[in-house]
């Protein structure tokens, strides 16, 4: 129900998003939107989220050197990590980030990110993918986030999207696919936001998921495949 639901929504929604938006735009847009949302309580990725494996050093590292108005774009990422980050725009329980188990072997062996993101980072040669790995294990110890891996055999996601609920209310759906620089569909919608937050909420409890200690074990497994 839910996947023909959403599927209907996309196609209504797809004039919207389909104009050619410059990446800053598009981005500055984004920034714009978390800023002005409540905290985030659930994300869902194709691949472990940038955002949880990014701190300041890995910014200033990641992001392309060849692209246009590089500084600005670097404030921007920056910007938008220190709010997700920050200790008084978090709810009193971390929020909860999914990715399925193939997304994390994708990155520890290749160092791709999906769709646009790959367009503005450098390579991401085996030092930095341990880096920004083993980031995750330390956000997961500070109590800032809790991973929770997807087994993708039993459920099988898109590979260039990013699914957030911010609260029962309100559902952020962004885009990576390469054809849009970066595509945004912000749901403020009781009826959908509180699906999706049933939903999201109810991946915890279900047996599509490995627990939290077997998700960072998985972590260190792949750092050590590095």
């Amino acid at each position: 129900a839910y996947t023909s639901g959403f599927n209907h929504l996309k196609t209504n929604y797809v004039p919207f998003i389909s104009q050619d938006y410059a990446r800053l735009e598009s981005l500055n847009q984004f920034v714009q939107l978390m800023a002005t949302s409540e905290p985030l309580t659930y994300a869902l990725d194709s691949q472990p989220c940038i955002t949880s494996m990014m701190n300041p050093e890995v910014i200033s590292k990641l992001i392309h050197h060849g692209i246009p108005d590089r500084e600005n774009f670097v404030k921007l990422i920056s910007k938008w990590y220190g709010y997700v980050l920050d200790p008084s725009n978090r709810s009193p329980k971390p929020p909860v980030f999914y990715f399925p188990l193939k997304g994390l072997w994708y990155f520890a062996e290749t160092g791709k990110l999906s769709g646009q993101l790959a367009a503005f980072t450098e390579e991401i040669g085996p030092k930095m993918r341990i880096q920004m790995l083993n980031q995750i294990l330390k956000n997961n110890e500070d109590g800032i986030m809790k991973t929770l891996i997807i087994d993708h055999e039993q459920m099988t996601l898109p590979s260039f999207f990013t699914l957030e609920s911010h609260n029962q209310n309100h559902l952020i759906l962004t885009s990576l696919d390469p054809e849009h620089p970066l595509a945004i569909i912000d749901f403020q919608e009781p009826s959908i936001g509180e699906a999706f937050y049933d939903f999201l909420d109810s991946l915890q409890k279900s047996n599509v998921t490995f627990s939290h200690e077997r998700s960072l074990e998985l972590i260190r497994e792949a750092i050590r495949s590095i």
